[in-house]
C-alpha cells in the first residue's frame, strides 16, 4: 500500500506547524502532536511526529482494506451508532412511535454531521442501518467472472 504523503505548512496567529495528508491533519501542541481525521474518527495525541504519522498510515490502510472487503449481506438492521461514516451508501430506518417511519438510501456528510438522502435533505432521526444490497444480477455477474 502506498505511504501517505505529508505536506508541512503553518497555521494560526503563531504560525504553528501543521502536517497535512488528506483526510489527516497533524498539529503541534508544544510537546505533543495531535492527529485528526476529517470525519473525526481519530482524535489523539502522540509524543513524536513519526508516531502520529504511523497511526495515520495504519488507519488509512485499515480504511482501504475495509472498503475493499465485501459488504456483509443485508440481513439484519443494526443500531445507527455502528453505521459507517465514510460516505458510502447505506439503508437507514427512522421510527418515531406511531407518527411516522421511513427507509432511506443515504450517506454521511462529515462536515455537516448528518445523514443525507439528497443534496439538501437530511434523514430525520435515523435509528438503524444496513448495507445496501448488490444491484440485481451483480452477484450472478461476479460469479461468471464478468
Amino acid at each position: 500500500m502506498k505511504p501517505l504523503k505529508w505536506i508541512e505548512t503553518t497555521t494560526g496567529a503563531w504560525d504553528q506547524p501543521v502536517w497535512l495528508s488528506s483526510p489527516y491533519r497533524i498539529t503541534f501542541h508544544g510537546s505533543t502532536f495531535g492527529l485528526e481525521r476529517a470525519d473525526a474518527a481519530i482524535g489523539d495525541y502522540f509524543m513524536t511526529l513519526e508516531d502520529a504519522q504511523a497511526e495515520a498510515q495504519a488507519d488509512y490502510e485499515t480504511s482501504i482494506l475495509a472498503a475493499l472487503s465485501p459488504t456483509p449481506a443485508p440481513s439484519i438492521w443494526r443500531d445507527i451508532s455502528t453505521a459507517p461514516k465514510d460516505g458510502r451508501l447505506v439503508l437507514l430506518r427512522t421510527e418515531h412511535g406511531d407518527e411516522w417511519a421511513g427507509t432511506y438510501v443515504a450517506y454521511w456528510i462529515a462536515s455537516r454531521g448528518l445523514w443525507f438522502y439528497s443534496q439538501d435533505r437530511s434523514v430525520p432521526r435515523p435509528t438503524h442501518w444496513m448495507p445496501v444490497p448488490p444491484a440485481p444480477g451483480a452477484e450472478a455477474g461476479a460469479a461468471l467472472g464478468e
